[in-house]
């Protein structure tokens, strides 16, 4: 099976017990990832700029809508757990999404095992 690559970025804010959480997922669904410290900047409804440390998480995944569907499940929970606004994930076919809290993939329930 052809494998691509797909990332999400949880901020450091979500804390330790929510990027446990996820690591724990992505092994579980994925096998492994790769994680790399950064920092991400935007503006909120203010206009002010809010600066947040991250990590990216570079996954190798197929290219299949489960997937993407567990990306967008994870990012979800993230957003859920973590408080976040939304969650910056690249599914493996190159599209991006901000999933926001309590977000439900639209696809979920659908994609045959």
């Amino acid at each position: 099976m052809e494998l691509r690559e797909a990332k999400i970025i949880i901020p450091e804010a979500t804390g330790i017990a929510t990027i446990s959480h996820a690591e724990q997922f992505m092994l579980d669904a994925w096998g492994g990832f790769t994680a790399t410290l950064t920092e991400g900047a935007w503006r909120d409804g203010a206009q002010r700029i809010i600066r947040e440390p991250s990590h990216v998480y570079t996954i190798a995944m197929p290219t299949t809508a489960d997937s993407a569907v567990k990306l967008h499940q994870l990012a979800a929970i993230v957003a859920d757990i973590g408080k976040q606004n939304c969650v910056y994930i690249r599914y493996a076919s190159g599209m991006v999404e901000l999933v926001n809290a309590g977000a439900r993939y639209p696809w979920a329930g659908k994609v045959e095992e």
